[in-house]
Formats: structure tokens, sequence, C-alpha cells
């Protein structure tokens, strides 16, 4: 079976794992096509540190205690995402042209390098990524 290779952001994994979150059908659709191994994740690292912010922060406001956010990092943590190095520069250049988050704009420049698709809730983002890829 072919795997379709795909770059995740941070608002589609929140989207998944905190328990007060709306799940999108596109994200449901997405981890039902993840759980029969049709997808191949890859994010960069820069992945892990808002996920773990996040859930800190969902704890610190109290709408996570911190035994569940622990366990929620813990289930992300497992996830088999592959983690891929990303080009900065073209990162930062992208952030600028598009006026996008840092943040952002590293995702974008990772799924427009590997010229796979971008998986994101962020409508601004997804504008950015379809009219650049």
């Amino acid at each position: 079976m072919i795997k379709m290779k795909t770059v995740i952001d941070a608002s589609v994994i929140l989207a998944r794992l905190m328990p007060d979150e709306k799940l999108a059908g596109r994200v449901d659709k997405l981890y039902q096509r993840f759980e029969k191994g049709k997808l191949d994740l890859m994010a960069p690292n820069l992945l892990v540190y808002e996920i773990a912010n996040s859930i800190k922060s969902a704890c610190v406001q109290k709408r996570l205690t911190r035994k569940t956010g622990q366990a929620l990092l813990g289930a992300f943590l497992d996830l088999p995402i592959r983690y891929v190095g990303v080009d900065w520069l073209l990162a930062w250049n992208l952030s600028m042209k598009f006026g996008l988050s840092f943040y952002d704009a590293v995702y974008l420049s990772l799924a427009n390098e590997l010229g796979v698709e971008l998986i994101t809730l962020d409508k601004k983002l997804m504008r950015v990524y379809n009219k650049l890829c």
C-alpha cells in the first residue's frame, strides 16, 4: 500500500487531542486514513513544542488536569510522526512575503519543499498553501 505523505500542523493534532475542542469532519477523516495506514505524517520539530505548550496552557487555564495533560502529551509523543528538518530561511521569507506567523511559515515551507499536502485547520495558512503549492 502506498502511503500519502502529508505535513501536519498543530491545529489538527490539538483538534483531536483536546477534549474540549470541536472535532472537524476533515480531522476525523484524516485520522481514519492515518489509523488505516494510508498516511505518512511529517512535521517539523516545532510541532512538539507547540503541542506541549498548548497542553501546558490548557492545564494552567484549568481546562485539563495535570495528569490528563501529561497523558495527552504522552499520547501525542507516541504518534508515528516523522520529524523533518526545515529550511529556516525559506520559512522566514514565506513568513514575510505572505504575512504569516513564523510558526505557520515553517509548516508551509516544509510542505512546499517536500512537494506534499499540508493539513491544517488554519484558513489563512491553507489559502496561502493553495496559492503557493
